[in-house]
This record gives C-alpha cells, sequence and structure tokens, in this order.
C-alpha cells in the first residue's frame, strides 16, 4: 500500500511539474532541462526539439560515440570524464512529425557531486552524433 501511495505521489509530482518549454524547430536540434541542479536519483524532466531524421537521446559527460568493428556504438568520456562517469540518461525519444518529444531521467551513482555535461545525441541507423549540450550540477542529496 505504501509503495502504492509513493508512485502516486511521483506520478502527480511529475505530471504537475510539467515538462520544460523549449522553442520547437523542426530544423535545428535543441533541448531544455527543468532544472539546472538536482540530487542524485531525483527526477529530471526535459524537453527535445530538432528533425525528424533519427531519435534522439541523453548522456552524461559523454563527448562522443565510436562505431566498434562488430556494428556497435562505445561512449568516448569528456576530457577529464572516466568511464564510470559516464552514463547514458534516457531512453530514445523520436520527435515525430511535430518535432518534440519529452522524457525524465536520474543521475546514478557513482557520479559525484559537482558539474557534469549533458549532451544532446542524435542516433540514425548508421551514426550518433553530439547535437547539444548543457550544464547539471549535482548537489549532495538528503
Amino acid at each position: 500500500m505504501l509503495l502504492g501511495v509513493f508512485a502516486v505521489g511521483l506520478t502527480f509530482q511529475l505530471v504537475n511539474s510539467g515538462s520544460p518549454d523549449v522553442a520547437v524547430s523542426c530544423d535545428a536540434p535543441a533541448f531544455a532541462l527543468a532544472k539546472e541542479e538536482t540530487r542524485l536519483t531525483k527526477a529530471v524532466q526535459w524537453t527535445v526539439t530538432g528533425p525528424d531524421d533519427g531519435v534522439y537521446f541523453l548522456a552524461l559527460n559523454v563527448e562522443s560515440f565510436e562505431r566498434a568493428a562488430d556494428g556497435t556504438f562505445r561512449s568516448v568520456p569528456a576530457s577529464g570524464r572516466t568511464r564510470d562517469q559516464t552514463q547514458q540518461l534516457s531512453d530514445d525519444v523520436d520527435v515525430g512529425g511535430d518535432c518534440r518529444g519529452t522524457g525524465v531521467f536520474g543521475v546514478l551513482a557513482p557520479v559525484q557531486v559537482g558539474d557534469h555535461t549533458v549532451g544532446l545525441f542524435r542516433r540514425t541507423p548508421t551514426t550518433i552524433e553530439r547535437v547539444a549540450s548543457k550544464k547539471l550540477t549535482v548537489i549532495p542529496g538528503d
């Protein structure tokens, strides 16, 4: 019963806090975060806009992706970061014909308190490219 009340409370909080605004563009990818700072595991809503020529996802402290010999992609950490300080933050979001999509993510340990880079990546069948980025500060939890 308590778990059900928690789930309803989280859903109510997410629905009522709304997705962040972003100027819709079917030409230039962009995104907005609902917060500029967060605690580990706390929900952060985001909105993406861009051309409907792939899917979009967020990754933390990732500079780029390299294609391996087997055809899979492997993340390349941003300068000064190690692989354990990187995370794929979101599932793929398809912006569709209205050129807009939304999602929710949470930063997980072992990411440390401090400033981090959230990258917006566009995935097509043959490439993954970073198309935008923003700073996100992780603050001490309670």
